[in-house]
């Protein structure tokens, strides 16, 4: 009556069947048991199944994940080539007391060149077996998030748990753990282009600032140097009959020949800017405190 009620069925034979067919689809796209025991959970609800026996899940989930393996071992037995599996058992050699998987996973430590280098030599060394991946991966029937996990079995085994593991399902673990650092080689790549462009743009923004702010000062200066310069053509302490060349000599003492013909030239163009803007009609103000002859005026 409680089940006619609430639009609920017991999970007879007819109901298992299903638990295990969608239990072995959950397989494909993950082999986590918690992500099966969800798929399965979420299949009773939506169908409104009353839950079976905890060990009956259990079993279920566990058949699953072994059906998944069978599969794809039986696959990986009729696509690996010798060369292919070759390649594949050197990842787990032990070479000079460090096993090759091991230094394939470390990964960059900063964003320095010589750690780059590292992580450039260690994308050349799997880039056959990533192309073995990407050929052989779809083959297999599994998603993205399969994949990952798979990849993630490499990083929590040690290497030799994994030796003791089936041989045909360790090599399905390594083509995914391959396409996976292979992908976050590139990433990592990719995120050492933009951390030096932004770090060469910040110093480029720094040097620019420190030569505009050195210019601005400068020429500061120089405007007050270049009054004291006009001032002696007001002078009345020199002599109208002084010569031009002892005026000038006075002159350039204050301010340097270049300097002083640079910043008049700087004058006269700045002049000419102002006329023009002046002919268009065009209103410019100005502060009090601003200099139109600053080195980042147009």
């Amino acid at each position: 009556m409680i089940l006619a009620l609430f639009g609920y069925r017991h999970c007879g034979e007819e109901e298992r069947s299903q638990i295990e067919k969608k239990a072995r689809q959950a397989a494909t796209v993950s082999s986590k048991p918690i992500f099966i025991f969800r798929e399965i959970m979420n299949h009773l609800f939506e169908h409104r199944i009353v839950v079976p026996g905890y060990s009956f899940i259990q079993d279920t989930v566990g058949q699953a994940i072994t059906f998944e393996q069978h599969r794809l071992i039986t696959i990986m037995q009729n696509r690996l080539k010798k060369a292919d599996i070759q390649s594949l058992k050197e990842l787990l050699s032990d070479t000079e007391g460090l096993y090759e998987i091991t230094r394939l996973k470390r990964e960059p430590k900063d964003f320095k060149l010589k750690e780059i280098k590292y992580e450039i030599e260690r994308g050349l060394q799997i880039q056959p077996l990533y192309l073995l991946a990407q050929t052989l991966l779809p083959k297999l029937g599994i998603s993205n998030e399969g994949i990952k996990y798979y990849a993630s079995l490499v990083d929590y085994y040690s290497v030799f748990r994994l030796k003791r593991l089936d041989e045909w399902m360790v090599y399905t673990y390594l083509l995914c753990y391959v396409s996976y650092r292979y992908q976050r080689m590139n990433d990592n790549l990719i995120n050492t282009l933009i951390y030096n462009i932004r770090h060469y743009m910040d110093e480029a923004k720094s040097s620019a600032k420190d030569q505009v702010y050195e210019h601005y000062t400068q020429n500061h200066q120089n405007m007050k140097k270049a009054g004291e310069v006009l001032k002696l053509l007001t002078d009345d302490s020199i002599a109208a009959d002084t010569p031009f060349h002892d005026i000038q000599k006075k002159a350039f003492s204050i301010l340097e020949r270049q300097k002083l013909s640079s910043l008049a030239n700087q004058i006269i163009k700045n002049t000419k800017w102002m006329q023009r803007l002046s002919n268009g009609n065009i209103l410019i103000s100005c502060p009090a405190n601003s200099s139109v002859f600053s080195p980042t005026h147009p």
